[in-house]
């Protein structure tokens, strides 16, 4: 009666036992693990619960109620409901291809005709009812679907196929020579990012992931570089 007693206080107080955390896997995956540990030295009766999407499975998730926050959302849609953002600054894309790659030692910004008789490698968006996006992709142009950069990264540097990565996950495989960076003549732009929750979904632990978080400047650098 005690325990029923106290938890019933909790909930009208606003706590909540469980925040579920939706990350596109942009992020630095090295930061997950900070963020659980700090969070679990902080609250020690709410369960934190990650899951990682791409692309639109990420507004998805918050859209359905699959999670309470997002970070490094993409390329905002109307999801509707009650959401509040944060910016995170802009995503940088680097075009990618294997150092034996026929295209890497052109020394020329690229044409969509040189690139597109190689495969796009492409990551699958885990959206189930809003409309899929795609990394890049042309015209009549094959896509190599893959479920998570690090598939990605392997089909590059195989020479599988061709395509744009987060600049901020692509600069170690640029700095050994394992992928070369090229110029295209219709470069793809920036995208921005940004942080989004449920304000309806506010609670102490919410509340306290979002303060922790911090500013523009701290998720960028900290998320995204």
């Amino acid at each position: 009666m005690e325990i029923t007693k106290r938890d019933t206080q909790r909930i009208a107080n606003g706590w909540q036992p469980a925040l579920s955390i939706a990350l596109d896997n942009i992020v630095r995956a090295d930061r997950i693990s900070v963020l659980i540990a700090d969070f679990y030295r902080h609250f020690t009766d709410v369960e934190l619960m990650i899951r990682i999407e791409v692309f639109n499975g990420v507004w998805e998730a918050l859209a359905t109620g699959r999670c309470d926050i997002a970070i490094g959302a993409t390329t905002a849609i109307p999801v509707g409901g009650v959401y509040q953002y944060k910016d995170m600054g802009e995503i940088e894309w680097a075009f990618l291809v294997s150092k034996n790659h026929p295209l890497a030692d052109i020394d020329r910004p690229l044409t969509d005709d040189e690139l597109r008789p190689y495969p796009s490698v492409c990551l699958e968006d885990t959206s189930r009812e809003i409309p899929k996006r795609m990394t890049w992709l042309l015209d009549n142009q094959r896509r190599l679907v893959v479920p998570d950069w690090i598939r990605a990264i392997n089909c590059f540097i195989e020479g599988l196929g061709i395509g744009y990565m987060p600049t901020h996950l692509a600069s170690p495989f640029i700095r050994t020579g394992a992928l070369i960076e090229k110029q295209l003549e219709l470069p793809r732009a920036n995208s921005p990012c940004c942080l989004a929750w449920n304000h309806d979904k506010m609670s102490p632990a919410l509340a306290w992931v979002l303060e922790y978080l911090g500013d523009t400047d701290k998720l960028h650098s900290e998320w995204l570089e």
